[in-house]
């Protein structure tokens, strides 16, 4: 009916009468007077109206969606203002420990990006899903999760981090633990990620803004503008890397920083990070 003919506004009084008319039910925000947000889904069973309130928006979609799915009834095995009835437990693990074993093996990260990794399931994955097992999760929770990230969260975030749930379900995947990824194509009809164009400064720019360094470290920003290295590579240079008569530095290590937050020194990002450069007169006689 929405892909019909029909203008705008008469698309609104169309989905206004099937909410009236109990074919779809209803999702609203409320504001307690304690300040909390909640929301309720509302719709029309036996011609009384019956609700169910949720902390999370999330739940609430999910839910909207049974009862849809149910015919404006309450979805099968849900005991109102509880939840559904207790199943049977799941011997697999759930998707939170799993998604720590996956992470923690995989052997081309470095101790960073696995630490990065972990946090990026505690902070965007709400506890509910990590405690269920991985049996468990339905595309339906997943659906519902990915709408609701995308309301907080910018479209690159969400893709980072649905990218990386989806790689841990293709490891239990490959381990055996589930059948499918149910993951897959949730993203795809959310907006593209828009590239922004760099931004360079211009020589005169680049003028102003080293002499506004402090003298000590002005050799460490021209270093940056004249060999454009990433700041780890240029921290963990040695004099033994800097070849001043050939006029050449060789980038072959980088500060790194590990899951606790400490530093050490260690290889480039990849291979072809490894390189040569030659260096101008004047950096030369700036180092």
């Amino acid at each position: 009916v929405f892909k019909s003919r029909h203008s705008p506004s008469q698309k609104l009084n169309i989905g206004r009468e099937w909410v009236q008319n109990g074919c779809m039910s209803e999702l609203h925000k409320r504001t307690n007077p304690s300040g909390s947000v909640v929301y309720r889904v509302r719709w029309r069973q036996d011609g009384a109206y019956q609700s169910e309130t949720f902390k999370r928006r999330a739940e609430a979609v999910e839910f909207r969606g049974q009862v849809d799915a149910a015919g404006q009834r309450w979805p099968e095995g849900w005991i109102p203002h509880h939840g559904y009835a207790a199943v049977a437990a799941s011997e697999c693990p759930t998707l939170g420990e799993w998604a720590e074993r996956a992470i923690l093996s995989r052997p081309k990260a470095n101790d960073r990006t696995r630490g990065a990794y972990l946090r990026q399931i505690t902070t965007h994955l709400p506890a509910e899903l990590r405690a269920a097992p991985l049996d468990t999760i339905t595309r339906e929770q997943l659906g519902a999760w990915v709408i609701d990230l995308a309301e907080r969260r910018k479209p690159k975030t969400v893709r980072n981090v649905h990218g990386l749930v989806s790689s841990v379900l293709n490891d239990a995947v490959d381990a055996g633990l589930i059948g499918r990824n149910v993951s897959k194509g949730l993203i795809a009809s959310l907006p593209s990620v828009q590239h922004e164009e760099p931004v360079f400064l211009t020589p005169d720019e680049f003028a102003v803004l080293l002499a506004a360094v402090p003298e000590h470290y002005r050799p460490f920003v021209l270093f940056f503008a004249r060999t454009g290295t990433r700041f780890g590579e240029a921290t963990a240079l040695g004099v033994e890397s800097v070849d001043l008569g050939r006029g050449t530095v060789r980038i072959d290590r980088a500060i790194k920083r590990t899951a606790e937050g400490t530093f050490y020194v260690g290889s480039t990002k990849s291979r072809r990070s490894r390189r040569s450069l030659t260096i101008d007169p004047t950096l030369v006689e700036a180092l």
